[in-house]
Order: structure tokens, then sequence, then C-alpha cells
């Protein structure tokens, strides 16, 4: 993932741009517009299609305290702290099963469902490994599982954390085959992120299935057109069909960690 400031973005800027991506098989950039995007075009980077999805959980509290925020009062509001409010996680028993801490096996059939996928996309290869340390390592920013009981390898990985005065939450990262599975996991989802106190959820994707799939909810993506990029080492070299979500950037990592887990941190950072 590369970025550069606005003074950089033309002439010398181009150097800086494919000096960074030198040596590099693939670098992707999630998020361009207007004189940068320009840029990438005119260094004949590949363009991929970009959706950001915005839904209001709790309209009346979020409004009040976007309209604070803006007025410069945001010492107002503790920050954002994670925790388990009751209800949140689930029994086994349950239509979608909430979790914070999967057991490996669970992690080891994500992991390989989503290697499996059945289509020709372009998307994170996760391992049993990788996506332990990206979504569950006890070092790291805390994240939600939902996995649905009767469709194994659907699930949706939930990060919550303060962005611009409000606490949002955001589907990091969301595999499905089934609509219906899809469906009663981003119900859950919307419920989960309110009882943690959220007032929006937010969706970066670059998926077209997902598109689709929220679509037929009745989500529509954000008027503002930012596509993403991705270099190549091979000129010639195109994906065509991708299908990455907020996990294949850092979208997530702004979770604060609260209770043991966050004083063992903080104690090890002092």
């Amino acid at each position: 993932m590369i970025d550069e400031a606005p003074e950089h973005r033309k002439g010398v800027g181009t150097l800086l741009l494919t000096g960074a991506c030198r040596g590099e098989k693939h670098a992707l950039i999630p998020a361009a517009a207007g004189d940068l995007a320009a840029v990438y075009r005119q260094l004949r980077f590949e363009e991929i299609p970009l959706s950001w999805y915005r839904r209001v959980l709790t309209p009346i509290r979020g409004g009040i305290r976007y309209l604070i925020t803006r007025g410069g009062k945001l010492r107002l509001f503790s920050p954002f702290r994670y925790h388990h409010p009751d209800g949140v996680l689930s029994g086994t028993q349950d239509e979608v099963i909430v979790e914070a801490e999967p057991r490996p096996e669970v992690i080891e059939t994500l992991a390989a469902t989503v290697r499996g996928g059945d289509d020709e996309a372009v998307r994170p290869e996760w391992t049993a490994e990788t996506f332990r340390w990206r979504f569950f390592h006890p070092r790291g920013p805390r994240h939600l599982l939902l996995r649905h009981a009767g469709d194994p390898g659907s699930f949706l990985v939930l990060g919550a954390g303060d962005h611009r005065g409000l606490v949002a939450g955001r589907v990091i990262d969301v595999f499905c085959s089934r609509f219906e599975a899809f469906r009663a996991l981003l119900r859950k989802a919307e419920s989960v992120l309110r009882r943690l106190g959220a007032h929006v959820m937010v969706i970066y994707s670059g998926d077209r299935r997902l598109d689709e799939m929220l679509a037929r909810l009745g989500l529509r993506p954000d008027s503002t057109r930012q596509p993403a990029f991705f270099f190549h080492g091979s000129p010639r070299q195109r994906f065509e069909t991708v299908a990455f979500r907020g996990s294949a950037i850092d979208f997530g990592l702004e979770a604060i960690l609260t209770g043991q887990r966050g004083e063992e941190l903080r104690s090890d950072s002092a």
C-alpha cells in the first residue's frame, strides 16, 4: 500500500511512486481521487472499481454526537473502549455464532474456505496462521468473528473504533457463498455493533459479489468515487477480477484494547 503527499504528485513525484514499487510483484493503492488518480492512470496502473458503504445505526445519538464533535468538542467524549456487553457473544445454538477467540480448528476451516473460493478472483490468501495473526492475536486489536451455524464456510469479521468523532464499526472481512447466510450475518453484525456503542457501520469493498449482495439488501455505495489501483511488476499483467475488503489494508487496526490483555499491552509498551 502506498500514498503520497499532494506536493509530490507530479514530475518528480511520479519517479517516487515508481521507485516505491520497484522490486514488488504487486502493490495495492486502496483509494485515490482527483489528480492523484490521474497520475496512477498515466502510469498505467490497473484501475479497480471500489465501493464505500455506510449505514447509520443510531441516527439520533450519532447525529447529535457528530454535530458536537464538528464544533470542536471532541474532548467531551471518552475514547472508544472495546468490551463485551452482555448478550454479544453467543452460544453454539444460535443461527449466527459470535466469538472473540475462535478455536484453532474454526480458524483453519475459515482460512481453507477462502483459499478454495469458487471463482477466479484474486483475493488475500489466508492461512490459519495469518488469519489468526491479522484478527485474533492476543496482542493485536480486538475483532469479533461472526459465523453462520448452518453454513460453516460463511463468516464476517467486525472491528470498531473512533473515526472522525463517531464510533465506527467496520466489516473488515466477509466471505459468503449464499445470500441467505450473508443476510443473517449482516443483520447480526448491525445488532452487535449497536450493543458495542457504534453509531455507524462502514464497509469497504473491492469485491463485485459483495457489492451485489449489499445491493440486494438495499445498501447503495457512497457517491464519492475513489478507485483503487494495482501496480504490477510486469506491465502486461492484469488481475481483471479481484475480491478484497478492508482486511487487505489497515482497516480494523484502530480498535483499542481493554481489559486484562489491554493492561498487559500497555505495561509492555511503557
